[in-house]
């Protein structure tokens, strides 16, 4: 490449900022004095490498339930929740966690796969500074475990998670919230405290 070449290619890359700050520490070797051209380094891999880095990157897809498990869930699940948004971009998607949490804080789901997480967002309310509830499930030895929960709540939990696996966990501790999962969703529920009577 002739020092001519090099120099139109160069000013075609300064008009693109994003490339010329991808190419900081490429283009340092090549140094303007006057009209001409000084170059320290091999001027055919610079070419090569400029080439490389004018391809536009591919975005990573999110991966999704099929389209008749998908709608089936986003009716299951409106039950529980409301729908808060259309859309979210993807790199959102890949680089958070996502969970939701009813306005009565009674039941939390939180997404553990990326099709799970491509579904749940359009229920997160991205308003809402609620976290998730930290959970110790550990308890004494030889006592028996029970909690009362809402069988409304339970059924409808356990029709999400059976579109997607039909084995569903089960984690819980006296008076303590039920902890409901598969490989796609875990599902947090709070017990219905029973009243003492005098």
């Amino acid at each position: 490449m002739k020092n001519e070449e090099m120099r139109k290619l160069i000013d075609k890359l300064e008009k693109n900022p994003k490339v010329m700050k991808a190419l900081a520490g490429l283009l340092e070797p090549l140094k303007k004095e006057g009209d001409s051209l000084t170059i320290s380094a091999d001027l055919q891999e610079i070419k090569e490498k400029l080439t490389l880095l004018q391809k536009p990157a591919e975005k990573k897809k999110v991966k999704r339930f099929d389209e008749k498990k998908y709608l089936k869930l986003i009716k299951l699940i409106s039950n529980l929740f409301q729908i808060q948004t259309e859309s979210v971009n993807e790199e959102w998607i890949l680089e958070n966690d996502v969970n939701v949490i009813d306005p009565a804080n009674v039941c939390l789901v939180q997404a553990k796969t990326e099709e799970a997480k491509s579904l749940l967002v359009l229920f997160k309310s991205f308003e809402s500074d609620k976290k998730n509830p930290e959970l110790d499930f550990k308890c004494e030895a030889n006592t028996i475990q029970k909690s009362r929960y809402s069988q409304e709540y339970m059924r409808k939990i356990l029709e999400i998670l059976n579109v997607v696996d039909d084995g569903v966990n089960f984690t819980l501790k006296a008076d303590f919230p039920i902890l409901v999962e598969n490989k796609h969703f875990k599902f947090v529920l709070a017990p219905r405290i029973e009243q003492e009577e005098n």
